[in-house]
This record gives structure tokens, sequence and C-alpha cells, in this order.
């Protein structure tokens, strides 16, 4: 869940009213309707130019008096969810919590001299996160109706979460080497999450209006950026310094969970939603995903445009059997969250648009042109040169800087194109398929690649450079080709191409 041109200016303020997000589509198209009218009336035609169903004409169809408008307030573009995009980010952030302190027990592990092996026993932590989709049908259509559709769900996983964070001494379990107890513990947490995340993606989908709607991918990739952030680096700064240890930092990240658990399910309202499909609706409905045409094309399109990324997690291997230390790695990538925090920021109004995927296309050859860098950084220290000097790290940071950079926007600008094209009905349902096989398209290559490396060493030369060069070529290649059209027409895509069939949401 890890990973820009300003393509539009800021849109023009608009008035805000109290109606549903179908309403307000409603009343969109029939606005543009009006306005289509009254111009083909009028002795010089408009230029054309092509809207989705909920937009409104941009600038080369403006009228007069639009064009002469006075620009937008800062935030007006937001329309009255500004309140909402916090309390989302806030969500996402306590959900980085969590994966920040997964990626420290390693670390802790390694110090104890407990093998690899055993460590790596530990990375199935995460699995939750990989098959969330099996029990997301649950969660987005059994609740309570008084409590809430993602109340419901949210407010116990949540105060799960925090129970575990300040009642069980996670310091101790490292200190013992209780690799099945941290691996059971942190199965649980990841499970809380998933779940959590779930609701939370599904509830982004009915709170935000539907103009803001892409909003919820910036809030997505910000929060859970900044609280791995916060969690990673806040408990290493803390404990090197010797203020708090890690059953210490554990429970001041439980009683924020706790804290904020409680200020969301007594100070925020949220909204009655009676279009909801039952269990067994659910689960046919996740199935009628499979065959929705848009679906099937965005499959293709991602799996084909993940496979020159895997030098992104094969680089950094080769780097430290060139003699570069895992903890100058780990030192740069540290230094640039931030950047990649504040990066869906940059892009927030160009992935709330009604084409996300243009940051993603626009960004997708500059991102290939960084893995070419890392393959000539990796042959670098291969080659036994100097890995010690200014020039080499300053080449490592501007390598991270810009895969952290591209590798944002595109995660952003993918998850814009979920939350805006997910059928509402199913909307925790949908946003969580969507995601499961983004992750599947990334992982499945990197997977791929690993064992490759090691298969085509031959006569001395290694892997590396068969399976990362071909990769960057093929990514040209097929952006070149057919990946730049297929991602114009993922954004053109009528919504009927997305929503199931008989939608009561289209």
């Amino acid at each position: 869940k890890l990973q820009f041109l300003y393509l539009i200016g800021p849109p023009k303020a608009r008035s805000t009213i109290a109606v549903s997000p179908d309403e307000a589509a409603d009343i969109a198209m029939e606005t543009r309707n009006r306005k289509v009218t009254e111009r083909s009336h009028s002795v010089e035609p408009a230029t054309s130019i092509a809207c989705d169903e909920a937009d409104t004409p941009r600038h080369a169809s403006l009228a007069p008096e639009e064009q002469t408008e006075a620009p937008a307030a800062p935030g007006a573009y937001l329309d009255g969810d500004l309140g909402s995009v916090l309390l989302l980010l806030v969500l996402y952030v306590l959900q980085g919590l969590p994966m920040g302190l997964a990626a420290v027990i390693p670390m802790l592990l390694k110090e104890k001299q407990v093998s690899m092996s055993d460590i790596g026993s530990f990375t199935i932590t995460s699995l939750p996160y990989s098959v969330k989709i099996l029990w997301a049908p649950i969660v987005d259509a059994v609740f309570f109706k008084n409590f809430g559709r993602r109340k419901s769900w949210l407010v116990p996983f949540q105060v799960l979460i925090s129970l575990i964070l300040l009642w069980v001494p996670l310091g101790d379990l490292v200190e013992a080497k209780d690799v099945a107890g941290l691996t059971s513990i942190f199965l649980v947490l990841y499970f809380c999450c998933a779940t959590q995340d779930i609701a939370v993606d599904g509830w982004a989908l009915s709170m935000l209006s539907a103009k803001n709607k892409g909003y919820a991918s910036t809030c997505n990739a910000a929060g859970q950026t900044c609280g791995f952030f916060l969690s990673f680096t806040g408990f290493m700064v803390l404990e090197d310094n010797k203020l708090l240890d890690l059953t210490q930092f554990s429970r001041a990240c439980g009683a924020t969970f706790l804290v904020t658990t409680l200020g969301v399910w007594f100070l925020k309202q949220e909204k009655r939603d009676d279009d909801v499909e039952d269990v067994k609706e659910s689960y046919r409905g996740m199935v009628a995903i499979l065959f929705r045409p848009a679906v099937r094309r965005l499959a293709l399109c991602l799996v084909f445009a993940k496979i020159p990324f895997v030098v992104a997690a094969t680089a950094p291997l080769k780097l430290q059997e060139g003699g570069v230390s895992k903890e100058t790695l780990a030192f740069i990538s540290t230094a640039v969250m931030p950047l990649t925090i504040a990066a869906p920021a940059m892009i927030a109004k160009q992935t709330a648009s009604e084409a996300p995927l243009r940051v993603f296309s626009y960004s997708y050859l500059p991102r290939v042109g960084v893995a070419a860098f890392a393959i000539y950084m990796a042959h670098h220290a291969l080659s036994g040169r100097d890995v010690h000097g200014w020039a080499f790290y300053g080449g490592l940071i501007a390598w991270s800087v810009c895969e952290a950079l591209f590798g944002t926007f595109m995660f952003a600008s993918q998850m814009a194109l979920f939350a805006r094209v997910s059928d509402p009905s199913i909307g925790g349902t949908y946003m969580t398929f969507l995601n499961t096989m983004a992750n599947l398209a990334s992982l499945l290559p990197i997977t791929a690649a690993m064992k490759l490396c090691d298969y085509l060493t031959i006569g001395g030369t290694d892997g590396f450079y068969f399976v990362s060069i071909g990769a960057v070529a093929f990514g040209a290649l097929w952006y070149i080709c057919y990946g730049r059209g297929a991602m114009l027409a993922l954004d053109n895509a009528p919504l009927h191409d997305w929503r199931l069939p008989n939608s009561r949401s289209d």
C-alpha cells in the first residue's frame, strides 16, 4: 500500500447544498444539459470537450461570465468535505502505526542473534492484507443500522488493536526471542488493520461527495505513510535516546488508537445507508466484478505496468551485495519518507479529477528511467567500485527520492481511480478487490524476478542484469505501444463498464 504534473487549474468554487452524492451527480448532469442546450442556440459553437457523466464542461466551453469568475478561495474545492478528509487522514494514519511497529521487529530480533529463517517466518504477519477480500463482503453487508454501516466494524476492531498494544508487552517478547508469540500477535493486529481498511475504504465512498471521492486516495497514501513513519522512525529515535522502550512505545500507540476511536464513536455521525446488498449478494457481486469489461482491462494493464518496477525490489539487494550497508539504505529511505508523505498532496487536485490515471501515465516513463538508473547504481557497486564517496551517495539519494516520488504519484493515482469507479452498493468489497488485484500485480513479478535472477546467472554473469534490463525494456515498449492508450481508455470508460449489472448506484 506504500507507493504529477499540475494538469488543470483548481476547480472554481461551487455552492454547497445538503444532498447525497447521487443527487449531486443528477443535478450536475441537468446543469450540463441545460448549458449545452442554451449554447446550441448561440451563433458561435463552443469547442466540444469530452466530459464524464457527473462533470461540467471545462475551460473551452465556459461561458464568458464563468471565465471571468474570481478564483476559488483556498480549500473551497472541498465543498464542505474538509472535515471528512481530515477524519479519513487520521484513520489511515492509525492504520500505518502497527505497520511501522512490524517493520521494527525484525531489526530488533536480528540484534538478538535470531536466525534469518526464524525472522523470515515473521513476514507472514502481513498475510491478512493479501486475503482480506475473503471477508470483505461480510464487512460490507453486515452491520448494526443504529450504530452505522462502517462504524459497526471500525470501532470494535480499533478498540481491539488498542487493547493489544496496551496490554501485550512486545518488548518482553523480543527479549525472550519469542518469534512465534510475536508472529501471532502481529497476525491479529494485521487482521484488525485489514478489516479497518475495508471499512474505511467503503466509508470514504459515502462520506465524501461525488466530485471529491478522489481525495480518498490522497488520505490513504499520505496517512498510511505518515503512520508508518511515526511508529518506525519515531520508535528508532526515542529508543536510541533511551526515552522509551518498545513496550512503552507500543502502549503510547495503543492509547492513541483508543482516544481516537472513542472520538469517532461519539462525535462522528454516519449517514444512513439503505443501499446495501446482503452477504450472499456481496459474494455474488465480488464474482461479478471479475466479468466487468473495464476490470478485465485494468487487470491486464496492471500486470504489465508493474513489470519494470521489480528493479526497485532487486536493486537494493544487489547494492548490499556490492558493499552498501543496510543501515545506509535504511537511513536514506527514512530521510525521503517525508517527501513520500507530502507527494499525494502535490497531486491532490489531479487525482480528484475525472481522469486520475493521467498522473499515473505521466509518471510512468520517468519511473522506468529511474529503474534504469538503479541498474547502473547496482552495477557500480557490484563492479567493486567505491561505494562510500559523496558522488555515489548522491546517486543513491537521487534514486531514492525519484523512486519515492514517482512511485507515490502512481499509487495515489491508482487509488483515486479505484475510489471513483467502485460501486457504492458494495463499496468496501469493490475497493478491496481492486486493491488485492493491484497488490498481486506488484508481488507476482517481484517473486518471479527473484527466482529468475538465480536461474539466469550463467557463466559468471549475474542474472540480475538479464532480468532487470529486460524488465525495463519491456516496460518502455509496452507503454509506448499499448500502455498509454490503455490508461486513457480506462480513464474515459463509462461508469456502467465498472458498475455491477442492475446496480442501484448507476
